[in-house]
C-alpha cells in the first residue's frame, strides 16, 4: 500500500555552453529571423516540460488519493503513535486485549510437567516460548551459565529417622502422597533442601521453634544446649536459609525443617488440600538453604558465570555453602519426632507451642537412648541454565530500557511459583506484540527476561546482571518483576522502591478489579490501607529478598516493582508454596477458576510498562521519595530512641534529617521546573530524564553497607539481617552489632553518616544547575 501525503515535482533544465558555443549562439540569437525561431523552440520546450510535470502529478496525485483511500479503509481504526492520545489508545488496546482463556491456555502448558532449574523440560518451555515472541514481532536472544547447582542425586530421597540403639522406629516418607491424579509423574523432585551436604548426622533432638534469634536465646536462658543435637524448626517467620545457619552457629550437627499446621493448615488438619487451601499432612516444602555472602554462583562470586571467567575450585566453593546436613519434612513425619521431647523444662513462652494436638517439648530427656537421624543425599553439580531474552527495539530512546523479568523454573509443577507469572509474560507480549503489527513502536527498548534458575537462589538474574551490570547501570529505566502473577484472591499487591509508587498507582487505576464495580487501585487502597500515613496510597511493601528484583534495587539502584495478586495476610497465607500441590489443578480449582486475578495483575503489568516505555518524561515521582524518607526518620528514632541516645547518635541523626530536607528542596524545585518545561525541547527532555535516571543510583554505596550482605548496597532501601526493619538496614544492623558488644557506637554513627550521604548525593543529582 502507498501513502503520500506530499507530492513535489520539479523539472529541471540544464545547458552547459561552452566559450565556443557560447559565440554561435550569440550570432544566432542576434539574428531577427533566427530569434523568432529560437523563441519559439524555447517555448515548445517549456510547454513540453510543463506538460511532462502536469501528467506526473496528475498520475502521482491519483496514485496518492488511491493509497489514502486505502489507508482510509484499512486503516482508519489503528492509531499511529503520532500524539499521546495516540499513545493512550494503543495502550488500551493492549491492557484490554489480555485474556482469560489466554492466560489458562499458558498456564496449563507451562504446569503440565515439573520443570526443575537446568533440566530438559525447562529448556523446552524456553525454546517454545522463544517461537511465540518471535511470531510476534519480538527479536529473541539466549543467554546460557554453567552454574553449580544441587539435587539429590539420582532422585534418591534424603530422610529424617528416630531410631533407638539399631531399630528404626519411623522414617519420614520418601516422597508426599499425590492427592490428584496430575501430581503423579515421574520428574516430581522428592522433598530437599538445595545446597545442603551430603551426609548423615545422628544425635539427641532439640526443638528450636521457628529458628529466630530470639528462639535460641529464649533456649540459652533455659539452659538448653544445641552442641551437638539435631535441631528441628518450622517454617515461617524468618527466611528459609537463616535456621540452618542459626543452628549450626549454636553448634548444631543436624537440621530438620517442617511446615507446622498452626501456621499452614489453620483451619484444621481435616480442612485441607485438595478440598481446601490449606496444607495436607503429608506436604513438604522444597527449597533452597544457600546463605553466601554474594548471590548467584558459588563458583563465580560477583562475576558472571561465563567461559573465560575464574572458576573456584569446587571444593572452595562448598566451603562457602551449608556445612551440616539439612532435610524438610512433613508435619505427619514430624509428630513422632516432637512427641519424644519432654516438658521437664517449661516452654519459654506460647509461641512455642504449635498446631499439632498434643504439649510440645524443648528437648529428650537425659535417659533417653533414642536417636534422630538426618540422612542428605544431595550432590553438586555444574550444568548450564538457559536465560531468554525478547527485545522490542525504542524508536527514539532505544538505549534507555525498561525491563520486565519473570522465572520460568520451579521445584515442581509450579502453577503459583512462578507459572502464573510467565503466563502472565507471555500474555503481555502477546499484547504487545499486536500493537507492534498495528504500527505501534516503543519510544524507549523493552526487554521481556525470562530467567532461567531463580530458585537456587536468584541465579540466572544475577548471573546476567552481573555479565551487563556497567550497561545498565547506565542504561536501565526500571525492572518490573512478577515472579507469581497469582498466589491468593483477596487483593492486588505490590512491593516498589518509592520512586515508582506512582507509575503503580496510576497503572492499577486504570485496570478494572476482578468484579469490575472498581477499580484494581480501589480494590487495594480499601483492602490493604497504606501504614505510612499516606492514605492517598494503599500500602506498598518496601523489596526486601524474595525474587529476582532484589539484586537490580539493592546492588545497582535500579527502580522496581514487584506485583501480584494475593491472600489476606491476616487469615490465611500460601500453604502450598513449594510443594507438589501447587499444580493447574489447585490454581483452577480452589484459587481462580476463571483467572480473573491472573487478568489484573497482567493488566497492570501491561500498562506501567507501556506507560514507563512511551512517556516523554520519566513519570517518576522524585518529591514522593523524600516525603517517605522523611517517614522513615521519624520511625527510625521512635523505634530505636533508646540506643541513640546510650551510643550518643541523636546530633548524627540532625544531619540525616538536613540531608532529607534537602533532598526535599531539590526535589520541588525540580518538580516545578519539569512542569513548566518545553515537552517539545529534545535538550530540556534529556535535562529532567538524565536526572531522573540517576536519582536512584545515588543511594548506592559502593562500598557496601552490611558485612554479611556487601553487595546490598542501597543505603535506604536496604534492610538488616539482623534485626527484621525495612529501611536504613546498615544503621539497624550496626544498633543490633553493638548491642552485642560486636562493634563501638562509633559504627552506628558512621552508618548514619553514610545515609546522609547517600541521600545528598542524590539530591544533588536533582538539582538544575550543572555542579555547586
Amino acid at each position: 500500500m502507498l501513502i503520500i501525503t506530499k507530492v513535489k515535482v520539479t523539472v529541471s533544465v540544464r545547458i552547459e555552453i561552452s566559450m565556443e558555443e557560447k559565440g554561435s549562439y550569440s550570432l544566432l540569437y542576434n539574428s531577427p529571423k533566427r530569434r523568432k525561431y529560437v523563441i519559439a523552440l524555447i517555448v515548445l520546450s517549456l510547454l513540453v516540460f510543463f506538460g511532462i510535470g502536469i501528467l506526473a502529478g496528475y498520475f502521482i496525485g491519483r496514485g496518492a488519493a488511491k493509497g489514502c483511500d486505502d489507508g482510509d479503509k484499512n486503516d482508519r481504526s489503528k492509531p499511529k503513535g503520532d500524539t499521546q492520545e495516540q499513545l493512550e489508545e494503543f495502550h488500551k488496546r493492549a491492557v484490554d486485549m489480555i485474556s482469560t482463556v489466554e492466560l489458562r491456555k499458558n498456564l496449563k502448558k507451562f504446569t503440565k510437567v515439573p520443570h526443575f532449574p537446568g533440566d530438559p523440560e525447562n529448556f523446552e518451555l524456553a525454546k517454545d516460548m522463544a517461537e511465540k515472541w518471535r511470531a510476534y514481532g519480538i527479536d529473541v536472544i539466549w543467554k546460557n551459565y554453567s552454574i553449580m547447582l544441587s539435587r539429590p542425586k539420582d532422585m534418591k530421597a534424603g530422610a529424617a529417622a528416630l531410631y533407638n540403639g539399631s531399630i528404626l522406629i519411623h522414617k519420614s516418607a520418601p516422597q508426599e502422597r499425590f492427592l490428584v491424579p496430575s501430581e503423579n509423574n515421574s520428574k516430581v523432585v522428592p522433598p530437599f533442601n538445595a545446597y545442603a551436604p551430603s551426609g548423615s548426622a545422628k544425635g539427641k533432638l532439640v526443638y528450636a521453634n521457628y529458628g529466630r534469634d530470639e528462639d535460641f536465646e529464649k533456649l540459652k536462658e533455659l539452659g538448653v544446649n544445641c552442641s551437638g543435637k539435631i535441631v528441628i524448626m518450622r517454617y515461617g517467620k524468618v527466611g528459609r536459609s537463616t535456621k540452618p545457619k542459626r543452628a549450626h552457629k549454636e553448634g548444631a550437627i543436624g537440621v530438620i525443617l517442617y511446615m507446622d499446621p498452626e501456621d499452614y493448615a489453620k483451619k484444621g488438619v481435616d480442612k485441607v488440600y485438595p478440598k481446601y487451601n490449606w496444607l495436607p499432612n503429608s506436604a513438604v516444602q522444597r527449597g533452597n538453604i544457600k546463605s553466601t555472602p554474594i548471590r548467584g554462583d558459588p563458583q563465580t562470586p560477583g562475576y558472571p558465570s561465563v567461559k573465560g571467567m575464574y572458576r573456584l575450585p569446587k571444593e572452595e566453593a562448598e566451603k562457602l555453602l551449608p556445612q551440616i546436613p539439612v532435610h524438610p519434612i512433613s508435619y505427619e513425619d514430624a509428630e513422632p519426632l516432637l512427641r519424644i521431647l519432654t516438658r521437664d523444662v517449661v516452654l519459654p513462652n506460647s509461641s512455642f507451642q504449635g498446631g499439632l494436638n498434643f504439649p510440645y517439648g524443648i528437648q529428650m530427656a537425659e535417659d533417653d537412648p533414642r536417636e534422630i537421624e538426618v540422612n542428605c543425599t544431595n550432590e553438586l553439580y555444574v550444568t548450564d541454565v538457559y536465560n531468554l531474552m525478547g527485545v522490542i527495539q525504542g524508536s527514539t530512546h532505544p538505549d534507555e530500557l525498561v525491563l520486565l523479568g519473570n522465572h520460568r523454573d520451579a521445584w515442581v509443577f509450579g502453577a503459583a511459583d512462578a507459572s502464573s507469572g510467565t503466563a502472565a509474560l507471555m500474555e503481555l507480549s502477546r499484547a504487545l506484540g499486536a500493537q507492534l503489527k498495528e504500527g505501534w513502536k516503543p519510544k524507549r527498548t523493552i526487554v521481556l527476561l525470562s530467567w532461567g534458575a531463580e530458585e537456587p537462589k536468584y541465579m540466572g538474574s544475577v548471573e546476567w546482571l552481573e555479565e551487563h551490570s556497567r550497561l545498565l547501570s547506565a542504561r536501565a529505566v526500571a525492572y518490573l518483576n512478577v515472579d507469581m502473577s497469582v498466589d491468593g484472591n483477596y487483593s492486588f499487591r505490590a512491593k516498589s522502591a518509592p520512586l515508582m509508587d506512582w507509575v503503580l498507582a496510576r497503572g492499577a487505576m486504570k485496570v478494572p478489579s476482578p468484579l469490575g464495580n472498581e477499580t484494581a487501585f480501589d480494590e487495594w487502597i480499601r483492602k490493604i490501607p497504606n501504614t505510612l500515613g499516606l492514605n492517598y496510597l494503599p500500602r506498598l511493601q518496601q523489596p526486601r529478598a524474595g525474587s529476582d528484583y532484589v539484586n537490580f534495587i539493592q546492588r545497582l539502584g535500579i527502580p522496581i516493582v514487584d506485583i501480584r495478586y494475593t491472600y489476606n495476610s491476616k487469615t490465611s497465607s500460601n500453604p502450598l508454596y513449594h510443594t507438589v500441590h501447587d499444580n493447574f489443578w489447585w490454581m483452577s480449582t480452589l484459587i481462580d477458576p476463571e483467572f480473573k486475578y491472573h487478568q489484573v495483575t497482567t493488566r497492570v503489568w501491561t500498562e506501567i510498562t507501556m506507560v514507563l516505555a512511551d512517556s516523554v518524561i520519566l513519570p517518576f515521582n522524585v518529591t514522593h521519595y523524600g516525603v517517605n524518607m522523611k517517614i522513615y526518620n521519624t520511625q527510625i528514632k521512635k523505634k530505636f530512641e533508646e540506643d541513640f541516645k546510650k551510643y550518643n547518635a541523636r546530633e548524627d541523626l540532625k544531619y540525616l534529617d538536613e540531608a532529607v530536607e534537602n533532598f526535599l528542596s531539590a526535589s520541588r524545585e525540580f518538580d516545578d521546573f519539569v512542569k513548566g518545561a518545553d515537552k517539545e525541547n529534545v535538550a530540556v527532555v534529556r535535562k529532567i530524564n538524565t536526572r531522573l535516571l540517576n536519582v536512584e543510583r545515588a543511594f548506592i554505596n559502593l562500598e557496601g553497607i552490611l558485612q554479611a550482605n556487601p553487595l546490598q548496597r542501597h543505603v535506604v532501601l536496604v534492610h538488616s539481617p539482623t534485626i527484621y526493619y525495612s529501611w536504613y538496614g546498615g544503621v539497624v544492623d550496626a544498633i543490633y552489632r553493638a548491642r552485642k558488644g560486636l562493634v563501638t557506637k562509633e559504627e552506628v554513627k558512621k552508618q548514619i553518616s553514610i545515609v546522609a550521604y547517600g541521600i545528598n548525593s542524590a539530591a544533588q543529582i536533582l538539582k538544575l544547575s550543572p555542579i555547586e
